[in-house]
C-alpha cells in the first residue's frame, strides 16, 4: 500500500492539513495509487477524524518522540518548509513535496525550498497550488540529496540562504567581538554516503 506522510514539524500549519485532506487532494493522491495518509499535525487546531475519510487509510497524531519510522515507511513526504524537516526527509532518501507557508513574514523557507528545487532534490508549492501539484507532479525528475561533509552542507546553506553555517555574527561581549559560536550540525547532515534502501541499493525516486 503506497503511503504519504505529511508533517508540519513542531509548529502548526492548519492550511496544509485542510488542503491535503480536501476531496480534490485525496482524489489526486488516490489517482496516483496512494492509499494511506499519515498526518502529523503538531499544535494545529485542525485534527481530521479518520472516520470521515472512508476512501483512504488515515492515521493522525500531533507529536512523537521520533518520526523517522513514518518517513521510512512513506513513499512520498509532504512537508512544511522547515529546514530540519526537509533535510531529514531528504536524508531518508524519500521523494519530497514541500509546501511553503506564504503567510509567514520574512520567510527564508522559500529560499531554501527554491534552492533545493533548483538542484532537483524536491518539488515545492503553496497551499493554493497543492492539489494541482499533486495532480501534475513528476517525481521521476528528483535526484537523491547526498548530505556529504559539514563543509559542503555549510556551503549549500550559504548558497540557499546567505548564511554562514558554523558562525554566529552577533558578538558575545565587548572583549570577544571577533569570536564566533560553532553550530552543531544534526546527524543527517553529515552522513558521508548516499541514502540506501533496505536492500542496500542507492535510493531512487523512480
Amino acid at each position: 500500500m503506497k503511503s504519504v506522510f505529511v508533517t508540519v514539524g513542531t509548529t502548526s500549519f492548519d492550511d496544509l492539513i485542510k488542503e491535503i485532506t480536501s476531496i480534490e487532494a485525496i482524489k489526486a493522491l488516490k489517482h496516483r495509487g496512494y492509499e494511506r495518509l499519515v498526518l502529523q499535525v503538531g499544535r494545529g487546531a485542525v485534527l481530521p477524524d479518520p472516520k470521515n475519510f472512508p476512501h483512504v487509510t488515515m492515521e493522525v497524531f500531533r507529536f512523537k518522540d521520533s518520526i523517522a519510522r513514518d518517513m521510512e515507511q512513506a513513499d512520498l513526504i509532504v512537508s512544511h518548509a522547515g529546514a530540519g524537516s526537509c533535510l531529514e526527509a531528504l536524508g531518508a532518501g524519500k521523494a519530497l513535496l514541500v509546501v511553503v507557508n506564504d503567510k509567514l513574514m520574512d520567510n527564508h523557507q522559500v529560499e531554501l525550498a527554491r534552492q533545493l528545487h533548483k538542484d532537483s532534490h524536491l518539488l515545492y508549492c503553496t497551499c493554493l497550488t497543492l492539489t494541482e501539484t499533486l495532480k501534475n507532479m513528476d517525481l521521476s525528475v528528483l535526484q537523491p540529496f547526498v548530505p556529504g561533509q559539514p563543509k559542503k552542507f555549510a556551503d549549500f546553506m550559504d548558497k540557499a540562504l546567505g548564511l554562514k553555517l558554523g558562525e554566529d555574527p552577533v558578538p558575545l561581549s565587548s572583549d570577544s567581538r571577533n569570536k564566533r559560536i560553532p553550530l552543531r550540525v544534526p546527524w543527517y547532515h553529515v552522513k558521508s554516503e548516499r541514502p540506501r534502501t533496505s536492500k542496500g541499493n542507492e535510493a531512487s525516486y523512480s
